[in-house]
């Protein structure tokens, strides 16, 4: 899809501008999530990381990223109490502050894990199950 803001670039480059108007954007919306971010969901989908030998790679840490968002999302979205036991940021997050091409990056990665990724699926769906079956 491309058009006036949607994607497109006029003449050739990028729009800084307006790519930092959206990075900044995204992660006020993630900032305002941080009260529903489970450390059960971060666990269950780090474990399956694990599992599949992603731990510590940057598509592993954008996959528990993306779960821990959608299961916080879906808590917002359905009224839920914000969570007692929150999740950590996620791994080297301040390496990329100020730096917008390595935050766009990690974005895209997030993004990309969240519409894809049957981890994000899994784990966001069955943790929240967990800690009320163990609580």
């Amino acid at each position: 899809m491309t058009g006036p803001g949607v994607g497109s670039c006029r003449g050739g480059g990028p729009r800084p501008r307006s790519d930092t108007r959206r990075i900044v954007e995204i992660n006020d919306g993630i900032l305002a999530l941080r009260p529903y971010r489970s450390l059960a969901v971060q666990q269950a989908a780090s474990r399956e990381v694990e599992r599949r030998n992603l731990a510590g790679t940057a598509s592993g840490d954008a996959a528990v990223e993306a779960a821990v968002l959608a299961a916080a999302l879906r808590a917002l979205c359905t009224g839920a109490e914000p969570e007692c036991a929150l999740a950590a940021p996620t791994p080297r997050s301040t390496a990329r502050a100020g730096d917008l091409r390595a935050e766009t990056l990690w974005l895209r990665s997030v993004a990309r894990a969240y519409a894809a990724s049957d981890i994000v699926r899994t784990a966001s769906h069955e943790a929240p199950m967990l800690g009320t079956l163990q609580g």
